[in-house]
């Protein structure tokens, strides 16, 4: 577990949890967020994953995610189950999603102009 979550991991649990809802539910996160914009290499991949479940029109919550990344052998790489399950707890509330999102874009670009 994360001692202190970032803005970035409360951004996708937030996410997760806006997702159980449906897909609106989590504003613009699905829209303009892309793996890179996430630091962190677990949160990338799990992002991914939510991108993959979500275009495929599959569920996606935490037991979808989960089968996801074990069937693809990356649920270590991810982070683990329990890290999955602290996305949960470190959730950000839907009505930071798009100020969160916003940050996220920033920092990609910022990452993306200094390479």
């Amino acid at each position: 577990m994360e001692e202190i979550a970032s803005p970035e991991f409360r951004l996708l649990g937030g996410i997760l949890v806006s997702l159980v809802h449906g897909p609106e539910a989590c504003g613009p996160a699905l829209d303009y967020l892309q793996p890179e914009h996430f630091a962190d290499r677990g949160n990338r991949i799990i992002f991914e994953a939510v991108l993959t479940l979500h275009s495929e029109g599959v569920t996606v919550d935490l037991v979808s995610i989960a089968d996801y990344l074990h069937r693809r052998s990356a649920i270590h790489d991810a982070g683990g189950y329990v890290r999955l399950c602290d996305l949960w707890t470190w959730a950000c509330p839907p009505s930071e999603i798009p100020e969160l999102v916003g940050s996220a874009l920033c920092a990609g670009h910022q990452e993306i102009s200094q390479n």
